[in-house]
């Protein structure tokens, strides 16, 4: 069974497209050379198809996402960097634990420089991309790392909650998030 179409420009079926993909297609997003990355429950729960629909064989998803029997990817978001944001309800990937988020490089691997910590403590299910490079991702879950987010957090490039030396409207505040004490440091207005 395929988990997904393609529809050519005058709405009929592409018949050549997703021959890798089977099972419940949640996200698909396109990057910027063409290529396809699919989630969903199936299998593994991603993979990447080329531009013809075929399954990419450099994209080196591994056994993918697990967790339990209702895992899957439900949002996909991919950086200027080529970096795919991946969220969903799953433990680990290839392994390694990583509660409901994950970054993978543009080959398939786990990027390790992206480490959420305990992650979200329930599903993620949108993810968008800030210009400055932050993660707004959103969900059932009301902690990110341990940090209270109720369905919404702002992640930074490193996985963590909040911005290290955030400056709104006049003031800035570090560390962000803190433990136990913050700084807060009156900035010039323009």
């Amino acid at each position: 069974t395929v988990g997904m179409a393609r529809l050519n420009e005058d709405g009929s079926l592409e018949t050549a497209i997703a021959e890798g993909v089977a099972g419940d297609v949640r996200e698909i997003a396109i990057q910027d050379d063409g290529k396809i990355v699919v989630g969903g429950r199936f299998t593994d729960r991603i993979r990447r198809l080329d531009p013809d629909g075929g399954l990419d064989m450099t994209f080196n998803s591994g056994t993918g996402f697990s967790g339990p029997t209702w895992a899957n990817v439900h949002t996909i978001a991919i950086q200027q960097d080529g970096r795919i944001v991946v969220g969903g309800d799953y433990w680990s990937y290839n392994g390694t634990p990583r509660n409901n988020i994950a970054r993978l490089d543009p080959d398939g691997n786990l990027d390790m420089t992206f480490d959420p910590g305990s992650g979200a403590n329930d599903g993620v299910h949108a993810i968008a991309i800030q210009s400055d490079g932050g993660i707004i991702v959103g969900g059932w879950f009301t902690a990110y790392n341990g940090t209270p987010r109720n369905y919404i957090a702002r992640v930074n490039s490193e996985g963590t909650v909040g911005l290290d030396g955030v400056v709104q409207d006049g003031f800035l505040i570090s560390p962000n998030p803190a433990s136990g004490s913050a700084t807060i440091h009156l900035t010039e207005q323009p």
